[in-house]
């Protein structure tokens, strides 16, 4: 945790005007498909301690390309074999892959609110896909967020792609400190005819509705391509936001299937080979992320640029957790943990894998860190840089994980992973799992370690009261 005091001007920054996750045999049946993915994973390339370091880079260019619902064992490299991702493999060659990384969150706002605030999101009111509206500590961590700290240390920001946290004007994009955003402010849109949920049109640039005629994916990546090019000379900062492979599963080609006629909203019925589907979406934004990659090479810029490949949480059921158990939404091992992989040539070893544990909010600290900005002096970050880490320095200290998602029926979904002990509320009791000999969350030992049960439970019910302000998950655990 970094923590700091000093008073610092909350004033937004202006930007420049530009153009713009029981019983014996199904144990061993995970650890078998946990020992098979990671094998696949070790493909990508050699594990290497260290790498021995070139002279430390002046301010890296940083790409942040964040998938939509995208399993764990979803990209080839991570055990993917049904069909291959080689430019998210390319990554994983070139770069260091995580095998313990995960989200903040089962569901997407709140791990995008932490990608760009570098905090819990129950810290600041955000406990599932709601809450960012007249949410004043919300604001105030978003005036301490990742573009406003590298736009101080002088890098131009762009968010190209999807948003989802916010629509009204003081909560859009450029009003979060980036210089220039292209891309839609909803959860999803028709990848055909780019309407949101209630069918009206939602592209944009910067505040103002700019239509353009495309498939979705291939939107997004001209676009992030136009970015890069536009900013080569000087330090950028690229959150490139996929909206695949989040529904309505569509590729190119296919009908619209969301209409506004009449104020009437219809919606058409979708293709019947969804997972057909679900693997043409996830190869166009593979195809898409090389394009990306192939341009930052082009341009002689690979050295000098930090990309980071994750997802926002676990897929829904045409996705792929490998051994895993849960989907998006819940807060199983399925639903949090995801793919992250880490290029930086010279500064990174390439091929290497990392069984660290770490979360989206570590994310924040270690692009500011790398980028040489500063850390406002009276405001907490919950996350921890992870260069050390990514340059084979050692481990990180260990720390305590933990989830809190509140759904749209007001159910609360808790889970907490200390060291390798993994806690889950189920069935309206704690579940307790170790995740090194069962990763599958498959055999719950609760009965077996009491003692460890209810020292994890006040832990993470003490943790909800106090940092997460829900106090009703507290007085739930009180009788336990």
């Amino acid at each position: 945790m970094i923590a700091v005091e000093r008073t610092i001007d909350r004033t937004a920054r202006p930007g420049p005007a530009l153009s713009g996750r029981a019983l014996l045999a199904p144990v061993l049946l995970s650890l078998a498909l946990l020992a098979l993915a990671l094998l696949a994973l070790g493909a990508c390339g050699p594990t290497e301690e260290r790498l021995p370091l070139r002279a430390p880079t002046d301010r890296p260019n940083v790409v942040l390309i964040v998938t939509d619902d995208m399993g764990w064992a979803e990209p080839s490299c991570y055990g993917n074999e049904v069909y291959d991702t080689p430019n998210i493999d390319r990554l994983a060659e070139e770069g260091l892959s995580f095998t313990q990384f995960y989200a903040n969150s089962p569901v997407c706002v709140p791990t995008r609110f932490s990608l760009l605030s570098g905090r819990y999101p129950n810290r600041d009111g955000i406990h599932g896909n709601s809450g960012l509206f007249k949410n004043e500590a919300a604001d105030e961590a978003m005036a301490h967020n990742l573009p406003r700290l590298l736009g101080d240390a002088g890098y131009v920001t762009g968010l190209v792609g999807k948003w989802h946290l916010g629509f009204v004007r003081g909560l859009l994009p450029n009003d979060r400190s980036f210089d220039w955003f292209r891309g839609f402010l909803s959860g999803n849109l028709d990848y055909t005819n780019l309407r949101n949920w209630s069918g009206k049109k939602d592209w944009w640039e910067n505040t103002e509705l700019a239509p353009e005629d495309g498939y979705l994916t291939h939107l997004i990546t001209s676009n992030a391509v136009k970015f890069v090019e536009r900013h080569r000379d000087e330090p950028f900062f690229l959150f490139l936001s996929h909206a695949a492979p989040h529904t309505p599963y569509q590729a190119p080609g296919d009908a619209p299937v969301r209409s506004r006629e009449d104020g009437h909203i219809e919606v058409e019925e979708m293709r019947k080979d969804v997972p057909v589907a679900y693997e043409q979406m996830v190869t166009e934004m593979d195809d898409g992320i090389g394009e990306v990659l192939d341009t930052i090479d082009r341009l002689g810029l690979g050295p000098n640029t930090l990309v980071v490949f994750v997802s926002d949480n676990g897929p829904r059921k045409y996705g792929q957790t490998g051994p895993f158990s849960g989907w998006k939404t819940s807060v199983w091992e399925g639903g949090v943990r995801v793919p992250c992989i880490v290029r930086w040539p010279g500064q990174i070893a390439a091929g290497a894998r990392s069984e660290q544990v770490a979360i989206t909010h570590d994310l924040l600290p270690t692009f500011v860190g790398a980028a040489g900005g500063e850390f406002p002096a009276d405001w907490t970050y919950d996350g921890i840089d992870l260069m050390p880490t990514l340059r084979g320095e050692g481990a990180l200290t260990p720390r305590t994980l933990h989830w809190l998602y509140r759904t749209t029926r007001e159910e609360i979904r808790a889970g907490m992973r200390q060291d390798d002990w993994k806690l889950v509320f189920g069935m309206n009791r704690p579940l307790l799992f170790e995740l090194d000999s069962d990763p599958g969350e498959l055999r719950d030992v609760a009965a077996e370690h009491p003692e460890r049960v209810r020292a994890m439970v006040s832990e993470l019910s003490t943790w909800a009261r106090d940092v997460a302000a829900m106090d009703d998950f507290w007085m739930q655990t009180q009788s336990l």
